[in-house]
């Protein structure tokens, strides 16, 4: 899970009961200290999570229960991540925390790099936002229609004062297509709450908000391979990382 934050989704995943075998969470560090405080409260979390799991699988007896995950969280940059031995990667409501320059990496390192049989990346449906606008009650309305003049999507506003962006359904289907092309994957894409992700438009004008989130899972197709593109001038667009990513807690030593 990169930018995993306070681990919700590796506690998700232990408490399902999951048939995993390890399970990594990555998050930068973003403090003025050094520390990386999140990372410190997930391992508590973590670590609670996997005495409740060890406790009830000793509760059940001959029940057959999966094994625990071994965990382990790191601290340090997505440019910095090396992993080509995992089969999934996570980056659940990150990119649109990225500046452009870290955005550009997302595609070359975990595609590229990485290069994960599924690579999972969720973000904020900018559309969805029409739902938390108040439209003037003297709003014209098409002429052609029955339905009111809705203000462009630029005007909407966005969810979090962090976000450097929240994108269209078209402008996320736009990114993630030329990934997958570039790096040897097929795409399919989600929604998750509100409306649908591609309704049907009544009447030829009308489309909904859609979802509030928005989803898409890149699989690798066979053949493709870990790869860092260079461009014209030879030059990577992953900076080689002088530090490796410091291990801030792990299960396994802990047990």
């Amino acid at each position: 899970d990169v930018g995993c934050g306070e681990a919700q989704l590796l506690v998700r995943l232990i408490n399902e009961r999951l048939p995993l075998s390890r399970l990594y969470g990555i998050d930068v560090d973003s403090s003025a200290t050094g520390t990386n405080r999140r990372l410190h409260r997930a391992s508590r979390k973590l670590a609670n999570a996997l005495a409740s799991a060890a406790s009830e699988s000793a509760a059940a007896g001959d029940a057959p229960r999966p094994p625990s995950p071994s965990v382990t969280l790191l601290e340090g940059s997505l440019s910095e991540l090396s992993m080509q031995d995992v089969d999934a990667i996570a980056l659940v409501e990150v990119i649109e925390h990225l500046l452009p320059a870290d955005l550009d990496t997302v595609g070359p390192v975990l595609l590229g790099r990485c290069a994960p049989r599924w690579l999972l990346v969720t973000t904020p449906n900018r559309e969805y936002n029409l739902n938390w606008m108040e439209i003037p009650a003297n709003q014209p309305q098409d002429a052609n229609s029955r339905y009111i003049t809705l203000p462009p999507v630029s005007t909407y506003g966005m969810r979090n004062p962090d976000h450097k962006f929240e994108w269209t359904r078209a402008e996320f289907q736009a990114w993630a297509t030329g990934l997958a092309e570039t790096f040897g994957y097929r795409v399919e894409f989600y929604g998750v709450g509100g409306g649908a992700l591609d309704e049907v438009v009544p009447y030829g004008m009308w489309r909904g908000a859609g979802p509030q989130t928005q989803a898409c899972v890149f699989e690798r197709m066979n053949g493709a391979q870990p790869t860092d593109q260079e461009a014209a001038d030879g030059s990577t667009p992953v900076d080689a990382a002088a530090a490796l990513l410091r291990v801030v807690w792990d299960s396994e030593a802990e047990g």
